[in-house]
């Protein structure tokens, strides 16, 4: 099989690999391991290409999904303190009721913040 070309790349139905090759083209090159992710697509073969955008595919997805959950549990804990910005909702709650309240919004923050780690 021949080798693709940037041409090649730039008619690829997968948007990322389409965006790479036009930066490639207008040498928008930033870093080096950038020329290396380059020499690797360009040494692929069009099969190889298909499973790494599919993987990609996959990959957004689950990162979507991801975000719509943190996305879900921040409301959920907007509304959370909304519901504490009285003063009066703070006095009815019992000593029990608030370090639960705090022990979930801590929970829901962890999960939040470490999502941005992995």
């Amino acid at each position: 099989m021949s080798p693709i070309t940037i041409e090649d790349l730039s008619e690829i139905d997968d948007d990322n690999i389409r965006q790479l090759a036009t930066t490639i083209i207008k040498g928008n090159l930033n870093e080096p391991s950038e020329s290396r992710y380059i020499n690797e697509i360009l040494n692929s073969t069009v099969e190889q290409l298909n499973q790494k955008a599919q993987h990609l595919s996959q990959s957004i997805k689950e990162k979507n999904k991801k975000l719509q959950e943190m996305t879900d549990e921040l409301q959920f804990m907007n509304i959370s303190l909304q519901q504490l910005d009285s003063p009066k909702a703070l006095k009815k709650m019992t000593l029990k009721e608030l370090k639960q309240h705090c022990s979930s919004l801590r929970s829901i923050m962890s999960s939040y913040l470490d999502s941005f780690n992995q």
